[in-house]
């Protein structure tokens, strides 16, 4: 009853046409397509009337001020004057719900646009209800939802129960933050500063680790414990690897402990779309970052440690046949992954690579936030 109320009293609050809410991973990140998104918005801009807003928790105040060198102000998560910008803006766009700014809808009349956060290939929203029974059935309804694909748009219908006849509308023009991962000259400039940062010869190979999190298990694979001698063998060969922790984990593996020379334990310090863009090969096992990297024709290796553990006892995936939409070669024991490593040149033939991300992204176009907000009619140029 209350939620209802409240969003039928903020359908009463006029919406200023010029004002806009980004949030994202519920208020603790700056990053994703929320942030992609308003990259764009504040490098074309001409309209002097805008406001940017994005709401976060407060140790997100500084990264926002020096992102956007204050063309964005900073309004904390659940305060009062968030909430009433909230109230009277007419753009809301998030990329994981209405979690990234408050608990309830507040949006009534407003342009709210779901981003979300890569291609579903684990079960989400309503879908995942059969071991999350408090999203089931799923309450969050949004007017538009962003897709790269008619699988994906499948995917989200079914999540989210979208409704045309509620003028729910999905937007398959894909995702803002691949945008960057089409951006070869800008490659080309990141990668030698990630390089320099954190002290990769130039003409290094780099074997990048990205791991989903397990929403029911602690089991955290990582490559340090392989020990020196594996890395002393990449070494020889030129091979760095950096590991990113999914952030919900990245505290089970502290940087000040590390003693495995050639492996680079980071955290956020580097945008994951940057790293991915830098990347030579990619080892992850469900995360959809390898949906997103497939635009790069690249190698992918999807190291499944705990077997079938998160299929039957986490989140599980939409295809229960995995091997439907990989990205790579499939390994579930360490002894082959660190054999495939040591072998990039014997790499398996990309064909399947190529024929996936035909099925699994093939609305992604390269100006993604362009044509996004074009068809929102999003007021950037006066």
């Amino acid at each position: 009853m209350l939620k209802l109320w409240l969003y039928n009293f903020s359908g009463i609050i006029p919406k200023n046409l010029n004002s806009t809410v980004f949030g994202a991973w519920n208020g603790l990140k700056l990053s994703d397509n929320s942030m992609y998104l308003l990259d764009y918005i504040v490098s074309n801009n001409s309209n002097p009337k805008l406001k940017l807003y994005w709401v976060g928790e407060s140790e997100l105040k500084n990264q926002v001020i020096t992102r956007y060198n204050g063309k964005v102000k900073f309004l904390k998560k659940n305060s009062v004057y968030s909430l009433y910008i909230l109230l009277s803006s007419k753009f809301i766009f998030t990329s994981n719900g209405m979690i990234d700014f408050w608990r309830y809808n507040l949006y009534k009349n407003a342009e709210l646009v779901l981003l979300w956060h890569g291609f579903p290939v684990k079960k989400i929203g309503s879908d995942a209800g059969h071991f999350l029974p408090d999203r089931a059935p799923y309450t969050e309804h949004y007017k538009y939802y962003i897709s790269n694909s008619n699988l994906m748009s499948e995917r989200m219908t079914s999540a989210y129960n979208i409704s045309k006849e509620n003028g729910e509308q999905l937007i398959e023009f894909g995702q803002p933050r691949v945008d960057i991962l089409f951006d070869l000259s800008n490659i080309k400039t990141l990668r030698s500063k990630i390089f320099k940062e954190l002290k990769i010869p130039d003409k290094a190979k780099l074997i990048t680790y990205l791991p989903t999190f397990r929403d029911n298990s602690d089991k955290v694979f990582s490559f340090e414990s392989l020990g020196q001698d594996f890395f002393n063998k990449l070494k020889e060969k030129n091979i760095y690897i950096i590991e990113k922790q999914h952030f919900v984990r990245s505290d089970k593996h502290s940087k000040k402990n590390l003693n495995v020379d050639g492996l680079i334990l980071i955290d956020d310090e580097i945008d994951t779309q940057e790293l991915l863009s830098v990347t030579d090969v990619l080892v992850t096992d469900y995360s959809s970052v390898y949906v997103d990297f497939m635009s790069l024709h690249r190698p992918i290796f999807h190291y499944i440690y705990d077997g079938d553990d998160y299929l039957k006892n986490d989140r599980g995936i939409y295809n229960e046949n995995f091997k439907n939409e990989i990205g790579g070669k499939v390994i579930f024991e360490l002894t082959e992954l660190k054999d495939s490593l040591l072998n990039l040149n014997e790499l398996e033939d990309s064909k399947v690579r190529e024929e996936h991300y035909e099925i699994m992204a093939n609305k992604q176009f390269e100006n993604a936030s362009e044509k996004i907000l074009d068809y929102l009619n999003y007021p950037i140029i006066k």
